[in-house]
């Protein structure tokens, strides 16, 4: 490999060397579809931005063991697809990859079983730590509770409304 690298080095003005990336375009391109419901796959050309930034999601989060870094991955995304396509893999995949995002979705945070919450409140020009740590140590739960639910009495509110009492008496 060196003996044909110095030789085309040696022979080949480097612009040319260069420019044969954009003269060799490969034919054999991958086609990725997604699955749009009912066992119905559409490329993603054909498909919503949430459903595009689903897929690009669901690729990343798929493999490998580097730690990886996403500024609010739950954007474009409906509240379904967070769970089943995001939250599940994170709970499948955290013991063998670290996972930092921001969020402000209490969904993505908190049910796909975060290990550690950095609350930060900011300015345009400065930033600090509120709180950091495991939500089982206090204060973080009701932080975390405040920051991406509004509070108690907002999730409570919701909680009726959904009528979440009479839900979790028809499961037990």
């Amino acid at each position: 490999m060196k003996t044909l690298a110095d030789f085309l080095l040696v022979t080949i003005p480097h612009e040319q060397l260069l420019a044969l990336q954009y003269q060799a375009i490969p034919q054999d391109r991958p086609e990725i579809l997604y699955n749009i419901g009912s066992r119905s796959y559409q490329p993603l050309n054909a498909v919503s931005v949430g459903q595009k930034a689903t897929a690009m999601l669901i690729m990343a989060l798929s493999d490998g063991v580097m730690p990886i870094v996403i500024d609010q991955p739950e954007d474009s995304l409906d509240i379904r697809s967070i769970w089943e396509d995001i939250c599940v893999k994170l709970r499948n995949g955290k013991e063998r990859r670290q996972f930092i995002f921001t969020t402000h979705n209490s969904s993505l945070a908190v049910a796909s079983d975060t290990d550690c919450f950095t609350i930060v409140e900011g300015d345009a020009s400065h930033g600090r730590i509120m709180y950091s740590g495991a939500m089982h140590h206090e204060p973080m739960s009701e932080e975390v509770l405040r920051y991406l639910e509004g509070g108690v009495m907002t999730y409570q509110r919701k909680f009726t409304k959904y009528y979440g009492d009479r839900r979790l008496q028809s499961r037990g």
